[in-house]
């Protein structure tokens, strides 16, 4: 269901995490909180993610 949104910064498709409580785009490594089921994609609520050890 999030693949049809895409990255406020890149395009690249969303992916949903946390039990959908975040949607998060892989090449930006940020996410987004998701509240009542709408993904907050303001630039305020973005959030980097840690790198993947072994990367």
């Amino acid at each position: 269901m999030w693949a049809v949104l895409g990255c406020p910064h890149c395009k690249a498709p969303l992916q949903a995490q946390e039990a959908q409580s975040r949607v998060t785009c892989a090449p930006c490594r940020l996410s987004w909180p998701v509240e009542e089921g709408v993904p907050r994609l303001a630039p305020e609520h973005a959030v980097a993610e840690p790198p993947v050890a072994g990367t």
